[in-house]
């Protein structure tokens, strides 16, 4: 899960939690998901609607690991990026 890891990457950086926030659409039978994530005041929101708010939080925590975790960024503050 890329939760589990974006978190651990922002106790190694000395960031403070992940903040999430999911947002539910459509009818009570049929909802969908899209999450953002917020990491030291930078945004990321999940790029399609789930079935459910794990997936999209998943998918949210997975693009920003991806970018923070990315050689271009390194150990680079994330206030600064």
């Amino acid at each position: 899960m890329y939760k589990t890891k974006l978190q651990e990457l922002c106790n190694d950086r000395k960031l403070g939690l992940p903040k999430y926030y999911t947002i539910k659409d459509g009818p009570d039978h049929m909802p969908t998901f899209k999450a953002t994530v917020y990491v030291n005041t930078v945004t990321f929101t999940s790029l399609s609607s789930f079935t459910s708010s794990k997936q999209a939080q998943n998918q949210a925590a997975m693009l920003a690991f991806n970018t923070f975790s990315s050689p271009s960024h390194g150990n680079t503050p994330l206030s600064l990026i």
